[in-house]
């Protein structure tokens, strides 16, 4: 969305940061996993906007 609406991107940005800390500040997951799956949740999302755009 951040690509589509500029002005949401730091929001956005901000509250998934905000989620991944809670749910490693509260012991749900290790840092490892909240890397991994911000790494994948932004490869996935490229592919996603590269493949809408042909």
């Amino acid at each position: 969305m951040g690509s589509i609406l500029p002005p949401l991107s730091l929001p956005l940005h901000l509250a998934a940061a905000a989620v991944a800390y809670s749910r490693v500040h509260t012991g749900v997951h290790y840092p490892g996993d909240t890397i991994a799956g911000a790494l994948l949740g932004t490869a996935a999302a490229t592919v996603v906007r590269r493949a809408a755009s042909r």
